[in-house]
C-alpha cells in the first residue's frame, strides 16, 4: 500500500488490526461471533483487509480468523488503548490502522481513502462522524506507541483523550465516503438488527 501526497509517492507500510476484546455487555454476547450473512462479524470486517503489511486481532480470546494474527494486549484490562499500543508494538509498519469488531458496514475503498490520508506528517488521522471523533476507525503512526504507553502507565485509558496529545488530523467521513450507514456501530441487540437490515440491503444493490 502506498500513499500519495500532492502527487508525490509516499512509501509507507501500514498494518491493521481488529478490536476484538471488549466485554460486549450491553449486547450480551461476543460481537465478534454474532452471525452476518453466514459468517460471523469478524470475518466480515477481515475480508475488508486487503492490502496490509499485518491483519492483527486484538483479543485475549483466540478468535481463529482466516489471515489473521490473535495478539493479547500487553496491559490487562486497559481497553482499546492496550489493544492499539499492542499492535503499534507488534508490527514494524509505519502505522497501523484500527477499527472495532462492531464497525461490520465498513467498505475496502473507505478503509484505503482513510490510509490514503496519512503521510506520516500527523502522528493520526482519525474519521469524524456527525456524532463527533471516532478513535476506533482511525490511523496511528508508529510513534505514537510513546503516547499510549505514557497515558496507560499514568491510568488514562480514553483512546479521545491520547488523541488529544497528538498531532493529529480529524477526516470527515464525507471525504472518503458517500455512504455514512458503514460507520454504524453496533452495541446493543437493537443496534445488532438495525446492522444486519443494513447490510443485506447493500449485499442485494
Amino acid at each position: 500500500m502506498y500513499n500519495i501526497y500532492n502527487g508525490t509517492v509516499i512509501n509507507l507500510k501500514f498494518a491493521a488490526v481488529i478490536l476484538a476484546g471488549g466485554k460486549s455487555r450491553r449486547m450480551g454476547k461476543n460481537k465478534a461471533w454474532l452471525p452476518l450473512g453466514g459468517r460471523r462479524v469478524i470475518d466480515v470486517i477481515a475480508e475488508r483487509m486487503t492490502g496490509f503489511e499485518e491483519v492483527f486481532v486484538s483479543s485475549d480470546i483466540p478468535q481463529e480468523v482466516s489471515g489473521c494474527i490473535n495478539i493479547e494486549d500487553i496491559h490487562k484490562d486497559c481497553g482499546p488503548a492496550a489493544g492499539i499500543l499492542t499492535a503499534l508494538k507488534t508490527t514494524s509498519a509505519d502505522a497501523v490502522f484500527v477499527t472495532a469488531c462492531d464497525m461490520p458496514l465498513i467498505k475496502r475503498n473507505t478503509i484505503e481513502r482513510l490510509c490514503g490520508i496519512f503521510d506520516g506528517r500527523k502522528e493520526a488521522v482519525v474519521l469524524k462522524t456527525d456524532g463527533g471523533l471516532e478513535p476506533l476507525f482511525a490511523v496511528y503512526g508508529k510513534k505514537t506507541a510513546a503516547l499510549f504507553e505514557a497515558a496507560i502507565a499514568e491510568g488514562e485509558l480514553s483512546v479521545r483523550k491520547i488523541i488529544d496529545k497528538m498531532d493529529a488530523a480529524a477526516v470527515a467521513w464525507e471525504d472518503i465516503s458517500d455512504d455514512k450507514t458503514e460507520f454504524m456501530n453496533m452495541n446493543t441487540p437493537e443496534d445488532y438488527a438495525a446492522v444486519r437490515e443494513a447490510f443485506y440491503e447493500t449485499e442485494r444493490k
